[in-house]
């Protein structure tokens, strides 16, 4: 269980599986518990801190334990095989040759068990000629001793990804490690602000030679300048995914291009993330021009480009589309919308001419074959009215993701569906975003929930309503309507203490809470007993709340009953 006390600065997320107290289980079922859908080896394995869980390759194994590797060799994991260990080489050449292992060095791991991990790693790749495809780094410098850069060389040589989030103090490190690259393929360098220092310090054959294979590249939030980010580019071969989200310079940047170069970077993306660079609309025209065969488009508060003409073609094979707070006007929207064929996810938060667009684009009659096959639908703060709302959500039957987060239209046009179109419309619906609705009558509340049989997670956020709706229904209810849910938001929403803990009693399969901005929570573990505390939260993987909603007697009082939280106390 980890309560998470809620920050602006969050640890990143490392794609990596966490295990606790691993010594007191054994392997088999150890591995048949936690991996019951994947991944897992007898292997080296590293957590998410300081501790190591050893499960070195041996030669002599049953035939369960092979055919579990077997089963679950090929998910993306991290591992490597312990060097010091004498291994069986054609075990290890039959179940690890293949460019599907990845290696995740977390960020608390130690300048001594990185060094292990590379030695291990350097094994692999040399004696037993195994890839290792896709790394993860939190930090270069503990990899750059003396006795560890003759063994980089060949694991970096042969990466297929790389990911790294790295610290101020490592960007001279990672100059140093990245010329090694020359196969790379996938590049995420997010939030890495020493790109500029690096490229600059690149000679233009060099960065050729290390991106002319990179078709996926992450470059968000690394404020890149035009200079670089224009070099950067058209040494890439040519580019299937980019995320540009919050790079300012990009229009700056395609300035400096010939259309050559435009069409050699653009002409060929199928995932583009423009998202809060502010692109202007030459420069738009310009990548419509290379005529991409775009799937998916991110113009997230982009707007300097008020009209969107010119660009329709760009959105015939799209499958999702994120127009946020761009300012879109109705016209521009029915234009866009006609143009799509095959979209399965549409983003329009804070788009104010929603209501407006969907009722004209309604007079086409083509509305329902652009929405039917909807998968995703965000319309969180667009203000969006009952007519619009109904000739959007009537025709969906494939909705698993929903979010009207402030739509106070939502209550009533529920209210005029039959229990039939709830069912067909919400049936596959998993994520539900109802927040911040001033009022929701809890006779139609009750028979949408009803009809959520797949639900997972339910945002409640800024519900003023949700208490008089819980106190209203008995336990067996609760349990039915809530029972299978495996997150809840609650966060600034009019939850007592009393209704939070029959919610929560009722919430059986729960498996993350989302509370901030009230003091439900505090004063419910100051009113329970240990006993209580322990029962009720037990089963729970994660709370979220602020810290000063949260006080030191209802801390110390959680942390005595559940220890295993002191460790994950953000």
């Amino acid at each position: 269980m980890a309560l998470l006390i809620h920050s602006e600065q969050q640890n990143p997320n490392l794609p990596i599986t966490h295990f606790h107290n691993p010594e007191s289980l054994t392997l088999i079922p150890f591995l048949r518990q936690r991996f019951s859908e994947g991944p897992a080896c007898r292997i080296l394995y590293f957590l998410d801190g300081p501790t190591l869980l050893n499960l070195r390759l041996v030669s002599k194994m049953t035939d369960d334990e092979h055919n579990l590797i077997k089963e679950l060799i090929g998910r993306k994991i991290c591992f490597v095989v312990d060097g010091s260990e004498e291994c069986n080489a054609g075990m290890i050449t039959s179940y690890l040759n293949f460019r599907w292992q990845s290696l995740v060095f977390p960020e608390t791991l130690n300048a001594g068990d990185a060094y292990l991990a590379l030695q291990s790693a350097h094994l692999l790749v040399t004696k037993y000629k195994a890839f290792v495809q896709d790394l993860t780094i939190s930090t270069v410098n503990v990899y750059l001793s003396p006795q560890t850069r003759r063994i980089i060389e060949p694991i970096f040589k042969q990466l297929d990804s790389l990911q790294v989030s790295l610290s101020t103090s490592d960007y001279n490190s990672l100059s140093m490690v990245l010329p090694y690259c020359e196969s790379l393929r996938k590049l995420d360098l997010k939030g890495y602000t020493g790109i500029n220092f690096m490229i600059l310090g690149l000679s233009q054959e060099r960065l050729e030679k290390i991106f002319h294979k990179v078709e996926v590249l992450n470059l968000s939030e690394t404020g890149i300048t035009a200079v670089v980010l224009c070099r950067l580019l058209v040494s890439c071969a040519p580019l299937i995914s980019l995320n540009l989200h919050k790079c300012t310079s990009i229009s700056n940047a395609m300035n400096q291009m010939t259309d050559e170069q435009v069409k050699q970077v653009f002409g060929q993306i199928e995932d583009l993330d423009l998202g809060e660079t502010l692109i202007k609309a030459e420069a738009l025209l310009r990548i419509a021009g290379s005529k991409p065969p775009l799937r998916a488009l991110s113009l997230y508060e982009c707007r300097n480009v008020p009209g969107f003409y010119g660009i329709e073609e760009i959105f015939t094979n799209m499958k999702s589309l994120n127009l946020g707070h761009t300012g879109i006007g109705s016209r521009a929207l029915i234009s866009i919308l006609a143009s799509c064929q095959h979209l399965e996810q549409l983003f329009l938060t804070g788009c104010e001419n929603v209501s407006k667009a969907i009722e004209g684009f309604a007079q086409k009659d083509n509305l329902p074959q652009v929405v039917q096959g909807l998968e995703a639908l965000g319309l969180p703060n667009t203000n969006i009215n009952e007519k619009a709302m109904s000739s959007l959500l009537l025709p969906c039957r494939s909705l698993h993701y929903l979010d009207v987060f402030a739509c106070k239209s939502f209550p009533a046009v529920l209210a005029n569906m039959t229990d039939e179109q709830i069912q067909s419309i919400f049936q596959h619906v998993w994520y539900l975003d109802v927040g911040d609705m001033p009022v929701f009558p809890a006779k139609d509340f009750e028979r949408l929930l009803t009809r959520l049989t797949s639900l997972q997670i339910l945002n409640l956020e800024g519900a003023k309503w949700i208490t008089a709706f819980i106190k209203a229904l008995d336990d067996e209810t609760l349990g039915r309507l809530f029972g299978d849910l495996k997150g809840i938001y609650l966060s600034f929403s009019d939850i007592s203490k009393e209704a939070l803990y029959k919610l929560l009693r009722a919430c059986k399969s729960l498996k993350a809470v989302k509370i901030l901005g009230t003091s439900s929570f505090t004063d419910l573990i100051a009113d329970l007993d240990e006993e209580s505390i322990h029962a009720l939260l037990g089963p729970i993987a994660k709370i979220v709340v602020r810290e000063e909603d949260l006080s030191k007697e209802s801390c110390e009082k959680l942390l005595k009953v559940l220890p295993s939280l002191e460790d994950k106390l953000w």
